[in-house]
């Protein structure tokens, strides 16, 4: 058996450069590199930055597929919940954004623009025909 010296990749490298890029502003570099780092190892931070670059592009749909996954990693984290549900409010899947803001009201009452989006929400649903 032959040994070597090449140590794996390591998923925080593709995460401290993808950061870098998101900064930049070089968001489809980002997403390639972040993408990379998936293929490592599966990490919230990456499926949260997938996401917000995402819902940059205005592909929601696309976004929530990674908020939904990296929620089911940290279902606590009330900026990751926040997210989800304003996501849900864009896709007019407003039953999922009422489920998911109770869960923010649960863990966090206090998070900043939590008001906001609640009243988005009652907009909408008042708003339906």
């Amino acid at each position: 058996m032959l040994s070597t010296n090449k140590k794996p990749p390591d998923v925080f490298q593709y995460l401290e450069k993808a950061e870098t890029l998101v900064k930049e502003k070089q968001f489809d570099q980002a997403l390639l590199v972040l993408n990379q780092s998936l293929q490592i190892k599966e990490t919230v931070s990456a499926n949260k930055w997938i996401a917000q670059i995402l819902m940059i592009n205005g592909r929601v749909e696309e976004a929530l597929f990674y908020l939904e996954k990296a929620s089911k990693m940290m279902p606590d984290d009330p900026t990751l919940i926040y997210n989800l549900g304003g996501a849900y409010v864009m896709s007019a899947q407003y039953e999922k954004a009422q489920e998911i803001l109770n869960q923010l009201d649960q863990i966090d009452p206090d998070f900043p623009d939590f008001l906001d989006i609640r009243k988005r929400l009652k907009d909408k649903l008042a708003n339906r025909t």
